[in-house]
């Protein structure tokens, strides 16, 4: 949730409800914390003391709650500040905030060459249980709702592959190949293939040079104009990769890439993506 504080003191209160993969009101918007900058002699006095109250607030909210409650920023983009909350099991115990948040699956098309996995307005690098959970679902839905029956893993030596209790990839290879393997047998066609990045075990395996590697794979072998590839891969600090950058950088012309998560990047860290590969006809 956020509310933008206005320059007139007589609007600052307008409240946007938002989830941690919503469509937030603000679009990977530049931001910065509040600093000494409220002091420039732009800002009005009432505007100034009305800013410091709120940055009060934040600072008892947290002592209160013992936790991370969420920070006051000021958005480049809109020339306003805009105060962003953490709701979890410990700022919303009673479920009351989350339960009137969008419900359904909620994607994002990631940027590229700007996103960031780990970067976010409040500063924080890792996501929390619930985040995690949120991405499982809107991914799981996201995923569900293609048309595939293939499915490959790599490393295929499951000797080096790393299950992890949290890692929303592994939850979504698991829940996934067992709804593949229903669909195979009921005869349903596919014109796509999915494909499942694992983490690795291994220290001479750096997932990013996996990942890369996968990627020209499937654009060379698997990538044909009637038939997409899905690329589904953990990000962030417990596989070390922070960015895609030239990962995703198609071979040809006629290849066409996509970046998905179920975390809107700057708001909440991203922890799963999926790397989406379109081949034109001409």
């Amino acid at each position: 949730m956020c509310v933008e504080c206005h320059s007139a003191v007589t609007e600052w209160l307008t409240c946007v409800v938002c989830s941690a993969g919503g469509d937030w009101i603000v679009d990977l918007l530049s931001a910065r914390q509040c600093s000494s900058d409220w002091s420039l002699s732009e800002i009005s006095d009432d505007e100034s003391s009305l800013l410091q109250q709120i940055e009060a607030n934040y600072s008892a909210a947290s002592e209160l709650y013992a936790a991370d409650v969420g920070a006051l920023c000021w958005v480049d983009a809109l020339q306003m500040h805009v105060a962003f909350f953490l709701l979890n099991a410990v700022t919303d115990p009673r479920h009351r905030a989350r339960s009137r948040l969008p419900a359904g699956p909620q994607i994002h098309q990631c940027d590229v060459d700007t996103v960031h996995f780990t970067r976010t307005h409040s500063g924080r690098v890792s996501s929390t249980t619930y985040e995690r959970e949120r991405e499982f679902m809107n991914l799981c839905s996201f995923l569900c709702s293609l048309s595939y029956s293939r499915v490959y893993v790599f490393p295929s030596e499951q000797l080096l592959c790393r299950d992890s209790a949290v890692s929303v990839s592994d939850r979504l290879r698991l829940h996934l190949l067992m709804s593949t393997a229903r669909a195979t047998a009921a005869g349903n066609t596919a014109a796509a293939s999915l494909v499942f990045v694992c983490s690795t075990s291994s220290s001479s395996v750096v997932h990013c040079r996996l990942l890369g590697r996968v990627v020209n794979y499937a654009q060379a072998e698997l990538l044909t104009a009637g038939h997409s590839v899905y690329i589904v891969t953990d990000v962030g600090l417990a596989v070390g990769l922070h960015q895609l950058d030239a990962l995703v950088k198609p071979t040809c012309s006629r290849v066409r890439s996509a970046v998905y998560s179920a975390a809107k990047p700057l708001f909440s860290p991203v922890s799963c993506v999926v790397i989406a590969l379109h081949l034109s006809s001409t």
